[in-house]
């Protein structure tokens, strides 16, 4: 198969991965199964990248299977990772010195940030397979971070760690809900605040993606001596002990700045407490909704 018909076959395949309850899930598991043998012809002759230029550097994120090649496929466009949040969002002032990504996952925003900040960067990603991958791309893309295993909690210790079975995030978890989630194994935990505080860090950017954790992560991050907070948190309703509201009322009676990001699924939001960090650039930004209950799952 030439790589044009091999493209046109996996462009065909991402398009019904992504979308979603249209397509019954037989047909979308039959199409992917059918997938990794091309994945496997495309990792083997060292073609298994995605390209895009990004503040005028070329970025390639690598893809291993078929799951890899379908998450990334549907995340990276051309100016924004795919109905989300635009690049130019995450390139922080010279004066923030860390970068934090928790839920690292494929490295998509790791890649990122590292390519557009001089930051020092640390990227959790308790998940063993997920943490392939992210390695993978940020060594192909000359990405200086740190790869953490831990779970990110909104206290040091320990926790129970669930990681499931249909190698989506969503699967890795220490609140699982519905069915397929696998046992669960105790993991070391850590807060933010420490991370923070070990690094001797005076202006931070972390994105969030923990899966039901962001109550407690940003509890404990709002609570810290961190002199300048900016962030990305996604909000998953369906894992969350309380409301999204209480998440953001949070962040807003700290003294953040919260706006909403544009997502797909579930609501992506904004917050800092930066004064000289300029707000309201988000394509359809817009002041978050207190009573707005959002659903959706990625």
């Amino acid at each position: 198969m030439t790589r044009l018909s091999t493209r046109t076959v996996f462009s065909s395949v991402a398009r019904l991965y992504g979308a979603g309850e249209r397509v019954p899930s037989p047909l979308k598991n039959a199409a992917v199964a059918g997938l990794d043998g091309l994945v496997a012809l495309e990792v083997a002759a060292g073609r298994n990248t995605i390209p895009v230029t990004v503040g005028g550097r070329r970025l390639e994120f690598v893809y291993t299977d078929a799951p890899s090649f379908l998450y990334l496929t549907l995340s990276i466009g051309e100016d924004a990772i795919s109905h989300e949040v635009p690049y130019s969002m995450l390139e922080l002032p010279s004066r923030y010195d860390l970068g934090i990504d928790v839920g690292a996952h494929f490295g998509t925003y790791s890649v990122l940030l590292g390519a557009l900040n001089a930051f020092d960067l640390v990227c959790f990603e308790p998940s063993e397979r997920n943490r392939r991958v992210l390695a993978a791309n940020l060594i192909h893309n000359g990405i200086d971070a740190t790869v953490d295993d831990r779970v990110v909690t909104g206290a040091d210790g320990e926790v129970a760690f669930y990681e499931g079975r249909k190698l989506a995030s969503n699967d890795h978890t220490t609140r699982p809900a519905g069915t397929g989630v696998g046992e669960a194994s105790t993991r070391p935990a850590v807060s933010l605040s420490t991370i923070i505080e070990e690094a001797d860090a005076s202006a931070v950017f972390v994105k969030i993606d923990a899966e039901g954790e962001e109550d407690g992560i940003l509890g404990d991050l709002v609570s810290s001596d961190v002199e300048l907070l900016t962030g990305l948190v996604e909000i998953h309703p369906e894992l969350l002990e309380g409301e999204p509201a209480d998440v953001i009322r949070r962040l807003t009676e700290a003294g953040f700045r919260v706006e909403t990001a544009p997502s797909i699924g579930n609501p992506v939001y904004r917050f800092t407490n930066d004064p000289a960090l300029a707000f309201g650039s988000a394509r359809s930004g817009r002041e978050p909704d207190e009573t707005a209950s959002p659903g959706g799952r990625t």
